[in-house]
């Protein structure tokens, strides 16, 4: 389980969509997303990671240089999604 907060402390930034009647009616709080570009690829793809509130996840998605995802990973640990994510940047860094 990874907490908003630990998602904070991460580097991750929030941004509140709002305005959905119907949403709020289900989930009893506004939409909004938490998510971190983690790197950038050549061919203008990149890694970004986005938290689910509902699970307590972080899920890491690549998205092809169109932003349509081609593959996601589903993290539950602050250490796992560390470690992954040093990995990913060694990766673009050589």
């Amino acid at each position: 389980m990874i907490t908003y907060k630990e998602t904070l402390d991460l580097g991750f930034k929030r941004n509140d969509l709002g305005g959905d009647e119907v949403w709020f009616n289900e989930f009893g709080y506004e939409c909004f997303i938490t998510k971190k570009t983690i790197c950038k690829l050549k061919g203008g793809s990149k890694i970004v990671a986005q938290w689910c509130p509902d699970y307590k996840v972080i899920e890491l998605l690549l998205l092809d240089r169109d932003h349509f995802i081609s593959n996601t990973i589903t993290v539950n640990s602050v250490e796992k999604f560390k470690e992954l994510t040093q990995i990913f940047n060694k990766q673009t860094n050589e």
